[in-house]
């Protein structure tokens, strides 16, 4: 059985952000949404987010790109 979590808002997913290591190094950070098993939004060290499905397929959980996030939505 998956985890539930809370899903994210419109206002949490904007203010997402890298991972920061110890070291001050920069790395992607993996979050899960919430409303959908296994949906993630990757946030790169450049800032840039995506939604990614990681499903699990014959023991294995490939990622398929479903999009990335716009930044500057029209309001």
């Amino acid at each position: 059985m998956p985890k539930v979590i809370k899903p994210l808002t419109e206002l949490q997913v904007r203010n997402l952000k890298p991972r920061v290591m110890p070291d001050g190094t920069l790395k992607m950070n993996k979050v899960l949404v919430g409303n959908c098993p296994n949906l993630y939004t990757y946030v790169k060290p450049s800032g840039t987010k995506s939604c990614v499905l990681r499903p699990k397929l014959f023991d294995t959980r490939p990622e398929m790109v479903l999009g990335s996030y716009a930044t500057n939505a029209v309001k």
